[in-house]
């Protein structure tokens, strides 16, 4: 035995069987995938008289044996092993789950209302619209609103409508989005958020004062289109907004000496 392994021993021996302080002891075997974590937990139960307990989160689900790389009755050479639980993976506990929401972000033009109609298809979700642009009345064109016939008779929440020269701060985006998100949750939809600024969307996620982090389990798809690609869809998307009407609707909201500190 090296001496290095031998200090090892003797400094394991006095941990174990030092009562000095009569406390208990427990050893906590750490480290990354593949460094031999288990069998050498075996080793040291077998010459300490120890049981081994596995806190592996995944090896707790039934019918994952090869693929969380469970110890095999052999390698436990008959030392007591535990796991932590034995949980089916189509379970749908409640008590430990968190609920669950996805947000589609990325520049405009990639297609987020497209993928979210899909989405909500294929999951049984209900989306929410956190643009900020859309929740100011007037402005179907330049903010692009979904159609009807796109929406494809998902379930589509808007976050309000407020008039051009009204502020819709962080705070409201946030607020009215926990409200629809449990309007949604309560019908047993996936909540789909689309769209929004990335500084609202961090406040929402981020911010303890909204315990979004502690409530629910978020899923992010960020939508990343190639920039030639990108540019050709902006550029067919403008000419349909201004074929749509997009000059005139702009014209009936532009007031010249309002207050542009606020609002739009």
């Amino acid at each position: 035995m090296r001496v290095n392994e031998m200090v090892n021993a003797a400094k394991m021996n006095t941990f174990i069987n030092n009562n000095k302080f009569n406390k208990k002891k427990v050893v906590f075997i750490m480290g990354a995938t593949g460094m031999g974590k288990s069998r050498l937990s075996v080793d040291l139960a077998i010459h300490f008289r120890g049981e081994i307990i596995n806190s592996g989160r995944m090896q707790v689900y039934k019918g994952l044996d090869i693929m969380t790389n469970k110890i095999t009755h052999a390698e436990k050479q008959g030392v007591r092993h535990y796991l932590l639980a034995k949980m089916n993976t189509s379970i749908n506990n409640n008590k430990f789950n968190k609920k669950k929401v996805v947000f589609i972000m990325g520049a405009t033009g990639t297609g987020k209302s497209h993928l979210s109609v899909d989405l909500a298809t294929h999951f049984r979700g209900e989306i929410i619209n956190s643009y900020k642009m859309q929740v100011y009345k007037g402005l179907e064109i330049v903010a692009n609103n979904i159609t009807h016939a796109e929406k494809q008779g998902v379930g589509h929440y808007m976050l309000g409508e407020i008039e051009p020269d009204s502020d819709f701060t962080a705070d409201d985006l946030c607020l009215k989005s926990i409200v629809n998100i449990v309007k949604n949750l309560k019908t047993h939809c996936v909540p789909i958020i689309v769209g929004g600024s990335n500084s609202y969307i961090e406040k929402l996620v981020e911010d303890p004062v909204f315990m979004f982090k502690y409530k629910y389990d978020s899923c992010f798809i960020l939508i990343d289109v190639e920039q030639s690609v990108l540019n050709r869809r902006v550029d067919m998307r403008v000419d349909e907004m201004v074929n749509a009407g997009l000059v005139d609707e702009v014209r009936q909201i532009f007031i010249p000496d309002t207050d542009y500190t606020k609002g739009i």
